[in-house]
């Protein structure tokens, strides 16, 4: 009897949430648009640092079950293109708040434009979410089964994702597979179709409980797949990394990673920068003691050091030689520091051009006389941060970029290898690791993957959590190891499955010390990029289309 009285419980409870889920898509007005907005926003708690990864279920479910709009839906493309709109406007209003924190470092020029520059810029992102929906009830009839609709619907947000990343220089941030960092194992599939092949999976699974939204469904097929599909991504991710754990660091390189926690008023405040390069100092020295503290030098072959400073440790390094001196002394020999600076040049016409750079400093002969052997200057800045996109016409509405030089920066020539103490590195700065398959040039894959960044600018929120996902991500796709130095965290040492295995926390000082871990055997992602990502998308949007047409034309 208690059996028959449970059966019936479980019975009711699902009618209920039939009949719920099948009045989403009769929703109108401001009801319409609240439901769209939270469900986006309940998405974003499945990013960094929240990972609540139930949300990302049920928001893709409810945006869907939305846009089953009635039959006799008055103007359903245009409720559906809103509704798409709203859901993103959560989405991103959400997930990149922590923007606006960057006009409060200079907030007597800035703070005014909080209020309108970050809605502004949720709205526009949203279009691409907004876009999807309107293709959805465009292309799909009424006559159309559920699953056909479902992955027409998966592989056009996974396609608007990739025009994200790449329209207006892109801004691939907080994309639906980056949810997997809650653990490891969930995103190593990146490895095989980069970030964008892992947000496709992800939202086909996402949306597989729909499934079961129908008052002839007895048993929770869809729940079930979508359990199985997230099982399947761990197991697998667990095969790699058990893989990865038979690779032996080369204890010859070793790596120390500084993280001075500058306030972004004190390193844009003249007056402090002795008193900031003391500290990065300080630190790098102590780098130096707790590397010769950790272990003998291996005696079959010299050991080399490679040390990171955050983005904008230096600025003009190049143009101080006696900052260079002491440099030299406070990291002494057989290193080299990835300087994060500025430095200008001048053209035939004398005119500068002003660069964000890496500085490359050789320190060989521990007595002080160190050299910049190299540059890497970064090739993509960020719009409005670092240069301004239609200079002319902003200007003359009276609005500028942060940089801290006038006219903004000048783009380097693009991703580089550098060979530097018998170690393949590339360099980046920032903004640039956000970008799959834009690392290094083709062909020259490196040993280490080294980050200079400054997340100064956006507080102690989700913003600098989010971007080490980024660089997790970053080291799962090409199988490099990435040391990143960040001025006020969060710094870390990131195996070449995307495991952290040192950090620094935010608004603390810190160094970090560590061998240079193993590369992993090429993975599929870094031989042919989103090439795997692509026949994905086309295959799912093309049998959503065939099961579509398939099932207009049943009597």
């Amino acid at each position: 009897m208690m059996t028959s009285i449970h059966a019936q419980g479980t019975e009711e409870l699902r009618r209920r949430i039939t009949s719920q889920a099948a009045s989403l898509g009769a929703l109108t007005g401001w009801r319409r648009a609240l439901c769209a907005f939270t469900s986006g926003v309940g998405c974003t708690l499945a990013m960094a640092p929240y990972y609540i990864l139930p949300l990302m279920i049920l928001g893709l479910c409810c945006l869907f079950l939305l846009l089953a709009l009635p039959a006799d839906a008055t103007r359903p493309n245009r409720t559906a293109f809103l509704t798409g709109w709203w859901f993103g406007f959560g989405y991103f209003l959400s997930g990149l708040y922590w923007m606006g924190f960057a006009f409060l470092v200079r907030a007597a020029e800035f703070a005014w434009m909080i209020p309108i520059a970050i809605p502004a810029f949720a709205g526009f992102l949203a279009l691409f979410f907004a876009l999807p929906a309107l293709c959805l009830v465009a292309v799909a009839r009424p006559t159309w089964t559920r699953g056909a609709r479902l992955l027409l619907f998966a592989g056009l947000i996974s396609v608007l994702e990739y025009a994200r990343g790449h329209i207006l220089t892109g801004l691939p941030w907080n994309l639906l597979g980056q949810s997997m960092l809650i653990h490891p194992a969930l995103a190593q599939t990146a490895s095989l179709y980069g970030v964008y092949g892992l947000s496709l999976v992800v939202s086909l699974l996402a949306l597989l409980p729909v499934m079961d939204l129908h008052p002839s469904r007895r048993l929770p097929w869809g729940v079930m797949a979508c359990g199985l599909g997230f099982a399947a991504l761990a197991v697998t991710g667990a095969v790699r990394l058990s893989q990865a754990d038979r690779l032996a660091d080369d204890q010859h390189i070793r790596l120390s990673v500084i993280q001075p926690n500058i306030p972004q008023k004190d390193k844009s405040d003249p007056s402090k920068r002795r008193d900031n390069f003391d500290q990065l100092l300080q630190l790098s020295a102590r780098a130096q003691q707790e590397q010769r503290a950790s272990g003998e030098e291996p005696s079959d072959e010299p050991l080399r050091h490679l040390m990171i400073w955050p983005e904008n440790a230096v600025p003009w390094v190049g143009e101080q030689p006696g900052v260079l001196r002491e440099i030299g002394l406070a990291v002494g020999e057989k290193t080299v520091v990835f300087a994060g600076s500025l430095r200008r040049s001048y053209g035939e016409d004398g005119a500068a051009q002003f660069y964000n750079t890496i500085a490359v400093i050789s320190a060989q002969a521990g007595d002080g006389l160190a050299s910049v052997a190299a540059y890497y200057d970064k090739h993509h800045l960020v719009p409005f941060g670092e240069y301004l996109p239609l200079k002319g016409v902003l200007k003359a509405l009276g609005l500028s970029q942060l940089a801290p030089v006038q006219d903004g920066f000048t783009p380097g020539t693009g991703p580089v290898t550098l060979d530097m103490a018998g170690v393949k590195i590339a360099p980046l700065i920032c903004y640039e690791a956000i970008f799959p398959g834009a690392l290094y040039p083709r062909g020259d894959r490196p040993d280490l993957l080294i980050t200079s960044t400054n997340d100064a600018w956006f507080g102690d929120n989700a913003g600098p959590k989010q971007h080490l996902d980024q660089a997790r991500l970053r080291a799962i796709e090409s199988g490099v190891p990435m040391a990143r130095a960040a001025n006020t965290g969060i710094s870390a040492v990131i195996d070449s499955v995307g495991r952290v295995r040192q950090h620094a926390p935010l608004y603390a000082p810190g160094t970090l010390v560590s061998a240079l871990p193993a590369r992993t055997a090429r993975p599929l992602y870094d031989r042919v990029g989103d090439g795997v990502w692509a026949v994905m998308a086309v295959l799912v949007m093309g049998a959503g289309l065939v099961m579509g047409r398939s099932a207009a034309r049943r009597p």
